[in-house]
């Protein structure tokens, strides 16, 4: 939706995304989130888009449930067009998919997180938690039994030759209203998980044209007329500090507006806070993902520490990200340096210390930024991937690295049924037994090393790099936390180079690892994430102290 967004605006429309409460940017709603009212946030966003821009014709768009959302809205928001992408046609249906979604992940999970239970009333999927009425609410709804359009012009983008959207485009045919539509030859591509998406340009093409006919050029300039900056101002003004509970945000952009990222600062502090920089999880943009970044980044808030949650080059609302067509082809060098240059705009804005928090290829960001900016004093990185990756090492080649740990694979061929399933077929063991002799291999290289006490001075092979880096952090006094969950792969990475249990890391003057219970790769786990959140406030009170 970035990407169409301003290919519309390039055309001269006015254009507002917007988050719904308790997702994204917005605010929290102090209880779970409901879907059910999401139809009257549109309509507000409507409202304000009118109020702010000054224009009078409105149009819609929708991408999967959002869809559902904008035929819902219509009406009430007194527009006359609407573009449906991909939509969802019957609530019960995406309910449905919603549950297996959580179930699979739960599955990939490991046993883990499973005495993680959801509170009564509540309906998990990935890190959100939703209120199990609402969701209810929303297996009613089924946009095929509607007894009148929810636009005279409406746009149709069927993600496949049949199904439920061809069968909405038949009942709004009926309706006798103008139903267009469009093929989505790309969906299966755009919907992969961020880091392995790419951006179905035919398709977003298509619906830009769409828009450009239905909208022709209008004689008043008034009619997509920019937002006026000081109104604009005050409204995010006031949008970032009511509900925010202690804390203010505001939408900066660094490095000559190349990078883009959510500053958030303790609400009535004087003088500038310690920061702590977020750095983005893969091509997840800088909300995080299951909306960890945001909470995380108000907790610290209400702790008294500033934050900013950054998209690098590419990614998110960075300013050309929506031109990106294939984010996995990033590379993590550049990725760290624009990490690190968010440092700098921290430290040139008069933040006192800075620090880098970060998930997986997050991690690896904060600690090859830190490596490199002297100006980090602190570190603090969840299931970081690997101590050192080759030059160029691109998103993609991440794809190459297993998801879990030689302990977790142990596991696995203990119980029966995968034995069952590799005897079906369904799963081969050459993959586990390649992880498996790649990690005794290295690990035997880099233990000799760590026996001779790193004496190879070219640091050839990869347990001495890590050491070295971990050695020169702590020289220059960075405190670092290293966590981990119980089975993930970044646990094989400590133990080869730095023993059991990070012992020889344990043993540097301000590094420590330590495992989470509880907690998965991603930390979408609520129980693991307020565990994390705990544990960041904890460090960061202790590495931000005044000497």
């Amino acid at each position: 939706m970035r990407s169409l967004t301003d290919r519309l605006a390039a055309r001269g429309f006015a254009v507002l995304r917007f988050d719904y409460a308790g997702t994204g940017d917005s605010i929290d709603p102090g209880g779970l989130v409901e879907p059910d009212k999401w139809t009257d946030e549109a309509v507000e966003a409507v409202d304000f888009l009118r109020r702010a821009t000054g224009v009078e014709r409105v149009a819609l768009i929708g991408f999967r449930f959002g869809a559902m959302v904008a035929a819902q809205a219509a009406s009430a928001a007194r527009v006359d067009t609407v573009a449906l992408v991909a939509p969802v046609v019957g609530g019960r249906q995406f309910v449905r998919e919603m549950s297996v979604l959580q179930r699979t992940w739960l599955e990939k999970a490991g046993e883990q997180v499973r005495n993680d239970a959801v509170p009564a009333g509540a309906f998990d999927v990935l890190g959100h938690r939703f209120s199990d009425a609402a969701m209810n609410a929303v297996t009613h709804c089924d946009l095929r039994r509607a007894a009148t359009a929810p636009a005279t012009k409406l746009l149709i983008v069927h993600p496949g030759s049949q199904g439920p959207s061809h069968d909405l485009a038949a009942r709004y045919d009926a309706l006798q209203v103008q139903v267009d539509s469009l093929p989505f030859a790309e969906y299966e591509e755009a919907m992969q998980p961020s880091w392995q998406a790419t951006l179905p340009e035919a398709t977003l093409a298509s619906v830009e044209e769409w828009f450009a006919r239905e909208f022709a050029p209008s004689p008043s300039a008034a009619a997509f007329a920019p937002i006026p900056p000081r109104a604009m101002a005050s409204l995010l003004r006031y949008r970032r500090t009511g509900g925010l509970q202690g804390a203010i945000e505001t939408p900066v952009e660094l490095a000559d507006g190349r990078l883009f990222a959510i500053l958030c600062e303790p609400e009535g502090r004087g003088e500038r806070a310690p920061l702590v920089v977020i750095a983005n999880t893969a091509a997840t943009n800088h909300v995080g993902d299951g909306r960890f970044n945001v909470e995380l980044a108000r907790t610290l808030a209400r702790a008294g520490f500033a934050s900013l949650r950054v998209d690098a080059h590419g990614i998110g609302d960075s300013r050309n990200a929506w031109m990106v067509a294939n984010p996995s082809l990033l590379s993590y060098e550049q990725l760290a340096a624009d990490t690190s240059l968010a440092v700098d705009w921290a430290v040139a804005r008069g933040h006192p210390r800075v620090a880098v928090f970060g998930i997986c290829s997050g991690a690896y960001l904060g600690l090859h930024a830190a490596t490199t900016n002297p100006a980090v004093t602190a570190l603090l990185l969840v299931n970081l991937q690997s101590f050192d990756f080759p030059a160029g090492f691109r998103m993609c080649d991440a794809t190459k690295i297993g998801a879990g740990s030689t302990r977790a694979h142990f596991r696995a061929m203990l119980r029966a049924q995968k034995w069952s399933q590799v005897l079906r077929g369904e799963v081969g063991l050459r993959p586990v037994l390649r992880t498996l002799s790649r990690y005794a291999i290295d690990a035997v290289v880099s233990n000799v090393a760590a026996l001779t006490g790193d004496a190879n001075g070219s640091a050839v092979n990869k347990g001495t790099r890590a050491r070295r880096r971990m050695k020169e952090l702590d020289e220059r006094g960075v405190r670092v936390r290293l966590l981990f969950s119980p089975l993930d792969h970044g646990l094989d990475e400590l133990r080869m180079h730095f023993g059991p249990g990070g012992r020889r890391l344990n043993k540097l003057l301000h590094a420590r690892a330590m495992i989470i219970p509880n907690m998965d790769h991603e930390v979408l786990n609520r129980a693991a994430r307020q565990r994390v959140a705990a544990v960041c406030e904890t460090f960061f009170n202790q590495a931000f102290a005044r000497e």
